[in-house]
């Protein structure tokens, strides 16, 4: 029996194997189960980076190394860098699941548009118990680029009599 060889990672597959017809012989035992033992890789999960700009909502994209045969499930959450939430953008966390066959998913966190100039700001968004999949790169990190005009400096003209303080 030649089995075929499949590109995908799976679970370990079974059949049955039946004897008969004999002749000028007794079949003791007619059945045998062949297991076909899966030896392809289990895949990675990885999670990109991205940036922003305030006020946006982030795209971050989880990508499967390769096609399973199995559902991939992996959890995720956000966590503050120099953003901080509430203040920054909404915390997200929840669980991405793969279909078989499916080799990307995405994670998205709304970012909040604040009147502060300021320093652009990250945070992160880290992957973790997976099933059916390894961890590739657990982390992404997000940029949230300031879309805020800087503060503008004036001086006003004076006049101011001779020997006084201005």
């Amino acid at each position: 029996i030649t089995t075929v060889g499949a590109a995908l990672d799976e679970m370990n597959e079974t059949f049955a194997f039946n004897l008969s017809g004999a002749s000028n012989a007794a079949i003791a035992d007619n059945e045998a189960i062949v297991t076909i033992t899966d030896d392809d890789p289990t895949p990675g999960l990885s999670i990109g980076d991205a940036t922003v700009t305030e006020g946006g909502n982030a795209t971050l994209t989880v990508t499967l190394s390769a096609a399973s045969g199995l559902p991939v499930t992996v959890s995720f959450a956000t966590a503050n860098g120099t953003a901080v939430q509430p203040g920054d953008y909404t915390a997200a966390a929840g669980l991405l699941t793969f279909a078989p066959g499916t080799t990307t998913q995405t994670v998205t966190v709304p970012t909040v548009d604040d009147a502060l100039d300021e320093l652009d700001e990250t945070l992160s968004v880290t992957l973790s118990a997976p099933t059916n999949a390894t961890l590739s790169d657990a982390v992404g990190q997000l940029t949230i680029t300031d879309n805020d005009a800087e503060p503008a400096l004036s001086i006003a003209n004076a006049t101011v009599a001779e020997g006084a303080v201005a």
